[in-house]
């Protein structure tokens, strides 16, 4: 199994989509992604860290 991180989506767009659209192009297509594969939770998991005691992890 891979784990895909926003480095990897980066090194990826900027590789292989350079030569074909903007660098703006390139930045919304990983920022679309990120948010795809939910790598842009920032605060909210910062914000949910306090709220997860081993007694409910895997309960919504």
């Amino acid at each position: 199994m891979s784990s895909v991180n926003r480095k990897l989506i980066e090194e990826y767009y900027q590789q292989d989509w350079a030569g074909v659209i903007s660098s703006q192009g390139i930045e919304t297509l990983i920022e679309a992604t990120c948010k795809a594969f939910k790598l842009n939770l920032g605060a909210d998991i910062s914000a949910q860290r306090g709220k997860i005691q081993p007694h409910n992890l895997g309960q919504g």
